[in-house]
């Protein structure tokens, strides 16, 4: 009986070594996105020899906004005009491209087949980290010595490029950004620098009161410091204020307030603060 005791206790001992080594192997995945880490509620895991890391979280480190259909339990992400779509438990795999209204262009979807199936562990699901890197543009290495995925997006590797060509990298890529159209063209339009449009905006006849405003939740991680960048590129300066985060040029104001799950941001054209 005492061996029956011993023998049942050491498979149970080995048993429990065997799943924590697991579990750490797992948790020691390092996932970089231009040269940046991330984090995760659930830590990335090997399964079936690919990374899975959760969908929201790497979607949105992305720049890309998600869409979770339950009923179906797909995933569809857009960032700019590229778009990918997943389901879970099935092995296809879709991207497509997006026209300038926002639907999908004809001809464009392709579909195929991928071994790493999204899957849910701990209610969050898991989708393989290459495949929609990929799909999205970026270019996806994997060092199995550190055990490092290490992700290079499209935008950094478009930033490269225009510092090799220019010299200034932040200028040449700012430059691309459209104003707003509509009463303060001076102004870098926020929704154009992430790709999202404007939840609601007001305007005012002479524009001396332009509200913008868009869900926080459309928006990449980083948002408020790029914006800030595109703004201080564009011959903005800060200044301080009790109330709200003012930048002038001398002609415009732009004020950034964030209020709940939106960011506002209000335009002033034709006015300026003092210093």
């Amino acid at each position: 009986m005492k061996k029956l005791i011993s023998m049942t206790l050491s498979i149970v001992l080995c048993f429990s070594l065997l799943t924590g080594m697991s579990v750490l192997a797992n948790d020691d995945i390092t996932v970089t996105l231009d040269g940046k880490a991330l984090t995760f509620d659930v830590a990335p895991q090997i399964i079936g020899g690919s990374t899975m890391v959760p969908m929201r979280a790497i979607f949105e480190a992305l720049g890309a906004t998600v869409n979770w259909d339950a009923a179906t339990k797909s995933i569809t992400a857009k960032q700019g005009t590229k778009g990918v779509k997943l389901i879970v438990d099935s092995p296809i795999f879709m991207t497509f491209t997006y026209d300038a209204s926002g639907d999908v262009v004809d001809n464009s979807t392709k579909a195929i087949t991928i071994g790493a199936l999204p899957t849910i562990v701990n209610n969050r699901t898991l989708v393989p980290v290459r495949a929609v890197s990929e799909g999205l543009g970026a270019d996806v290495k994997w060092d199995g010595t550190t055990r490092t995925v290490t992700i290079t997006s499209s935008k950094a590797d478009a930033t490269k490029t225009d510092a090799s060509t220019t010299g200034s990298a932040v200028k040449s890529n700012v430059a691309k950004y459209a104003g707003y159209d509509d009463g303060t063209p001076m102004v870098p339009d926020f929704g154009d620098c992430f790709g999202v449009k404007c939840a609601s905006k007001s305007l005012s006849d002479d524009h001396v009161g332009d509200q913008y405003v868009y869900n926080i939740k459309d928006l990449p991680t980083g948002y408020l410091a790029t914006y800030k960048k595109v703004l201080e590129d564009n011959g903005f300066h800060y200044y301080k204020t009790t109330t709200m985060e003012l930048y002038t040029n001398g002609d415009s104001i732009v004020g950034i307030n964030i209020k709940d799950d939106y960011i506002i941001i209000y335009l002033v054209q034709g006015v300026t603060v003092g210093e």
